[in-house]
């Protein structure tokens, strides 16, 4: 996203406000589709990496000896709210009706090559890095769990009990709620931010 952000700054010689942008979809197109495949992945929508990491995170809070069903309740509300706020910034960006300066208007431009194919490389990264940990409620080997075992080994760490059918049927509901709410986060944005703007001046 930084260096999404930067090709955005790039593109506007450097403006930084999000009041000054809007509309920026068909002039800059390699940076909006790797910012949305970004966004979509921040926000914890599946299939993407930040999904698996995201529900990782919100099933040991709830799962965990050291978890409870506040700190679930404080982390998927945070996931919520970063949905929400990711896609206040795409839309206010990417979305709209313009509020570029029209001097800087007339030099709206994609970014070169050496900020867009990293910026793709990325994007790709984003869609397929998530599958090296998935959720054991899928029956595929976790390799980042494989991965770390004899860091955890070495330091004591006790490993999980081996998970049973009822663990997995309430990481399954946890896992539909997490995509609900970063869905609705998602949806709330568009609400205020993209198809009625006065919501947001108001509050």
């Amino acid at each position: 996203l930084f260096l999404g952000a930067g090709s955005v700054m790039h593109a506007l010689s450097g403006e930084t406000r999000l009041a000054k942008m809007g509309g920026l979809k068909k002039h800059l197109p390699v940076t909006h589709m790797t910012f949305l495949i970004a966004g979509l992945a921040i926000a914890g929508v599946p299939p993407l990496a930040g999904f698996f990491s995201k529900d990782e995170i919100l099933w040991k809070t709830f799962s965990s000896p050291y978890g409870s069903t506040i700190f679930y309740s404080i982390a998927l509300a945070t996931a919520g709210l970063t949905a929400f706020y990711m896609f206040r910034m795409i839309y206010l960006t990417f979305y709209g009706g313009s509020r570029v300066d029209p001097t800087v208007m007339n030099h709206v431009h994609e970014s070169p090559k050496v900020m867009t194919i990293p910026l793709a490389a990325l994007a790709v990264l984003s869609i397929v890095g998530g599958w090296i940990g998935i959720p054991h409620i899928f029956h595929i080997p976790n390799l980042i769990d494989e991965f770390l075992h004899p860091v955890f080994a070495s330091k004591g760490v006790v490993a999980a009990p081996q998970a049973t059918t009822t663990d997995y049927s309430v990481e399954g509901i946890l896992m539909g709620i997490s995509v609900i709410v970063a869905l609705a986060g998602i949806a709330l944005a568009a609400r205020i931010y993209l198809h009625n703007p006065k919501i947001a001046g108001t509050l």
